[in-house]
């Protein structure tokens, strides 16, 4: 049995999802609309986690991309704080005001604090998703297939030391035989979540793995 996905619905609801200048917002609203247009039945839970474990790796390459030198961090700033007006807790005391009014409205002490609560928070997810974009383009494709991946576990502070002292370890041998084995590994990822979640989904997971690939699959 597979999940009801149509390619046209599928692709339509991802590109309303999208229509957001906020990364942040853009997001937190394709993801809710990935988890919406996939259907309850079996194999749902698994390509839901796959679909967001995607958006994750693509939020975090745009990420990456922007947050470096000094432009970058009054972008990040930026992104932080946008995430945070548009946020449930929050978003009530920021709906109605123009661009000018927010930035005042996040200069009052109570907000002030709230932000420094949240963004904390926040953070860890942030890193979270980098530990995700090093193990996608160290390992590849096949971290997909894995639920141990997913951000939205409870990791231990040390697992950072702790993958980059692995990555370190890795030898010529062992990389060789992971590019070796790339091209397979994303075709079982593309069929598992074809068979799974329909030719919709399927097509969705092939054309990430061409648009954004890892640097172990540009290296092949």
């Amino acid at each position: 049995m597979r999940t009801s996905v149509s390619v046209c619905d599928f692709r339509y609801t991802v590109r309303l999802a999208r229509v957001c200048a906020n990364a942040h917002t853009r997001h937190r609203n394709t993801r809710q609309t990935l988890i919406a247009t996939t259907a309850a039945g079996p194999g749902s839970v698994y390509i839901d986690r796959v679909l967001r474990t995607i958006e994750d790796l693509k939020f975090m390459i745009t990420w990456a991309s922007k947050c470096k030198g000094d432009s970058g961090k009054v972008w990040v700033k930026k992104q932080y704080d946008g995430a945070f007006q548009n946020s449930h807790d929050h978003c009530a005391r920021f709906e109605h005001l123009d661009e000018e009014q927010k930035k005042k409205e996040m200069t009052e002490p109570d907000v002030v604090d709230m932000l420094a609560q949240w963004k904390r928070k926040n953070e860890k997810m942030v890193t979270k998703r980098w530990q995700l974009l090093n193990g996608y383009h160290k390992l590849g494709a096949g971290i997909l297939l894995e639920r141990v991946w997913d951000i939205e576990n409870s990791v231990s502070v040390t697992l950072g030391p702790v993958l980059a002292k692995f990555y370190d370890s890795l030898s010529d041998t062992n990389i060789a035989e992971l590019h070796a084995l790339q091209a397979e590994t994303e075709d079982v990822l593309v069929e598992v979540c074809r068979a799974l979640g329909g030719d919709g989904v399927g097509d969705f997971v092939y054309t990430f793995l061409q648009d954004y690939p890892s640097e172990l699959s540009l290296s092949r």
